[in-house]
């Protein structure tokens, strides 16, 4: 007969598989937290933007003041905070746009500083000039509209090429780029937009897109940038509903 088997040794306790589940379980959610660390906040909100719209939430859930990430040393000014629709304004920019018959000259993106509408220079003015024309006025207007409607501050940035310019009106490109964001200003503000909610820089040839060794490059260098920047704590309500309150 074969010997009889010796007693099987006890196992690990019942605990552990317990113990197991909820070490499994953290090492998951510690993952989780290090991938949201390191999304770009911009990306971020548009993407819960979407979500939020599409589950029906209002515009002042808490998620609009999540705060993620740090900002990127390469962007200038401040990222959008927390009153910012990130998502409506791009949408109403893309829109504005279309309406104005200007696709090939417009374009619109997010970046960690907020909502950057890029015009192209040469639709906007003559070679050399700072007086904007007739097609670039229709597109400001219907961008007035839309800046109206939202909180916050805008900047209007103008950027040329490298080429030298030296006329008795221009000394050099940094009074050709100040003088033609000045001009896209004035025109928002002319079409309703708050003095205080706005101001106009020229960087001249300083921030390039595109090297400026090609006539294409250059054509891509010579721009207007139009930057929407979230509210802050303090800042002013939208001129439309400011306009409301002011006639009540």
């Amino acid at each position: 007969m074969k010997e009889e088997c010796e007693e099987c040794k006890p196992g690990a306790p019942e605990w552990m598989v317990t113990f197991g589940d909820m070490m499994s379980l953290l090492l998951a959610f510690f993952v989780l937290l290090l991938s949201f660390s390191s999304m770009e906040l911009a990306k971020f909100k548009v993407v819960a933007g979407s979500m939020r719209d599409a589950f029906g939430i209002s515009n002042d859930s808490a998620m609009s003041s999540v705060e993620i990430g740090s900002e990127s040393p390469m962007k200038k000014s401040v990222e959008p905070t927390a009153g910012t629709n990130t998502l409506m304004v791009l949408q109403q920019m893309r829109q504005a746009i279309e309406k104005s018959n200007m696709d090939d000259a417009g374009n619109v993106s997010v970046d960690d500083r907020g909502v950057v509408l890029q015009l192209d220079g040469d639709a906007l003015f003559k070679t050399g000039k700072a007086e904007l024309q007739e097609k670039a006025l229709v597109l400001l207007a219907e961008v007035a509209k839309v800046a109206k409607s939202q909180a916050g501050k805008m900047e209007v940035e103008g950027h040329t090429d490298n080429v030298p310019i030296r006329s008795s009106q221009f000394p050099s490109n940094w009074e050709l780029s100040s003088a033609r964001a000045g001009a896209a200003a004035r025109h928002l503000v002319d079409n309703g937009l708050a003095t205080t909610r706005i101001k106009a820089i020229g960087y001249a040839d300083t921030r390039p897109l595109e090297s400026n060794d090609t006539p294409e490059g250059r054509a891509k260098n010579r721009r207007i940038e139009i930057l929407f920047v979230g509210p802050t704590d303090g800042d002013e309500e939208p001129d439309e509903r400011r306009t409301v309150l002011s006639d009540g």
